[in-house]
């Protein structure tokens, strides 16, 4: 084997070498991306559990609070009014044309 086909031999090993060290950093941070979701979820869960023992013995109040607090959020919103109740909900990723249903007690309209 002569010198110049040993040198382009290493040539290839070393783009190949490069792109499996590539593949394992991406194959690490899709496991670390899995791991956090998993970690959310167990979050979102637990959260779940104390909020649903927390309606058990909730007054009016408090309920308003917990929806208030769950609800009220980015482009998602409740406005609690004394004669009416809006909510707010964002059905569709922000972008050019978004589209939000737009709840009030006794009437339903769309807003683009």
């Amino acid at each position: 084997m002569t010198e110049a086909a040993l040198d382009g031999e290493l040539l290839v090993l070393t783009k190949e070498r490069a792109s499996v060290v590539r593949a394992i950093t991406s194959v690490r941070d899709c496991i670390q991306h899995l791991a956090d979701r998993v970690q959310d979820v167990e979050s979102l869960r637990t959260a779940a559990a104390r909020l649903r023992d927390r309606l058990r013995i909730a007054t009016t109040e408090d309920r308003r609070d917990i929806v208030r607090a769950i609800v009220n959020k980015g482009e998602s919103g409740v406005i609690l009014g004394p004669k009416r109740i809006e909510a707010r909900v964002l059905l569709a990723p922000q972008d050019d044309v978004a589209f939000a249903q737009v709840y009030a007690a006794g009437s339903n309209r769309s807003a683009a």
